[in-house]
């Protein structure tokens, strides 16, 4: 009851893109819960049964726990599927804006290689774009707005 959303994909014939947005809006929740549900690490990995794998690579300027500030990492994430879908995986520059005073985060992601993290056997290396703005709003409540576009394929 508390929450509100929508969810689209749209696929272009002739073009192996699929684009990805999703809005959704809870009640009762500040934008340091949102962020630490969606982005701290460890935590995405308790709820979310499809990341087999999902960590920081190279963190290139260190946030504060808890604190306000904007940082960039190099992460990988290692996604896992029933058959027939075989596992996926991502290298990908975060950069990221989080301010707690105002309610405030926002994250944009662009596929990127590292030395650390080679193609792997059985495994598809996705490319994805994407972009996330969580903000705060009158009334306890959380707007969370999300889109990409990548080829599920691999590359």
């Amino acid at each position: 009851d508390n929450i509100k959303y929508m969810l689209g994909k749209r696929h272009v014939e002739g073009f192996p893109t699929l684009e990805i947005m999703g809005f959704a809006e809870f009640e009762g929740v500040t934008a340091a819960a949102c962020w630490e549900t969606m982005e701290n690490h460890s935590t995405r990995m308790e709820w979310d049964a499809n990341m087999a794998e999902f960590r920081p690579i190279v963190t290139c300027t260190t946030p504060s726990i808890g604190k306000s500030g904007s940082w960039h990492e190099v992460c990988y994430s290692k996604t896992k599927f029933p058959f027939p879908l075989s596992a996926r995986d991502c290298v990908y520059n975060k950069y990221i804006s989080l301010d707690f005073e105002k309610g405030i985060f926002f994250c944009v992601w662009r596929p990127c290689t590292h030395p650390d993290c080679p193609k792997q056997k059985k495994v598809t290396r996705s490319w994805s774009y994407g972009a996330q703005f969580m903000f705060q709003m009158p009334g306890n409540k959380m707007r969370v707005w999300q889109a990409g576009t990548g080829d599920p394929k691999g590359h």
